[in-house]
């Protein structure tokens, strides 16, 4: 074998795998892009043409039929995309700066902080879809949300963990930011330090 063929071999194969994450984080990015949008002009339909639910059933099926092969146009969906730009409601436009990097990063901004007057939180924008419903259920206040979102983001957490958030047992509870849904237990004011990916919470 020749000198450094191993150095060489891992260091392509970590080129790949850093490059496929990249293009996941470019597609996701996309993917909200075109989400918030979508959500956007319903709402917007909604409030100032007075379109009713039942548009929404017939847009979803007419979508549908006009790309049979692809999933997230259901009338469900086209609730969450809706629900998605009531709860960050920016302009659609804003949204094509987001860029997702390939991995989290140490550091994630402070909570409610865009890339931008008027973005989405850099957190939110670089999560699945998936966390980002997650989130629209189980919380109600925009504060909130995007503090689990930034913690998740920070440290991995899957889907299921945004769902079921273990709680740490004797710990006083600190004083949280308003929120109104008892669906999920409230992060401190202060996000404390989390020396590993897995999270702590206090207790209620």
């Amino acid at each position: 074998m020749p000198h450094g063929y191993t150095e060489l071999l891992e260091q392509l194969k970590q080129r790949v795998r850093d490059s496929q994450l990249r293009a996941a984080g470019a597609a996701n990015a996309e993917l909200l892009r075109l989400y918030h949008s979508i959500g956007h002009d319903i709402l917007t339909r909604q409030q100032h043409d007075g379109w009713g639910a039942k548009v929404i059933t017939r847009l979803s099926a007419d979508l549908r039929a006009a790309f049979p092969g692809q999933r997230g146009f259901s009338a469900t969906s086209l609730q969450y995309m809706r629900a998605f730009a009531a709860a960050w409601p920016t302009p659609t436009t804003a949204l094509t700066t987001l860029e997702a990097p390939a991995l989290p990063q140490a550091h994630t901004p402070s909570p409610g902080t865009g890339i931008g007057t008027g973005n989405l939180p850099t957190a939110v924008g670089r999560l699945p879809w998936g966390h980002v419903r997650t989130l629209l259920d189980r919380l109600d206040e925009r504060a909130t949300r995007d503090w689990y979102a930034a913690k998740a983001l920070e440290h991995g957490w899957s889907r299921n963990v945004l769902e079921h958030p273990p709680r740490r047992q004797g710990a006083a509870a600190p004083s949280p930011p308003a929120c109104t849904s008892a669906k999920a237990p409230p992060p401190p004011t202060s996000p404390p330090t989390c020396p590993r990916p897995t999270p702590t919470w206090p207790s209620s």
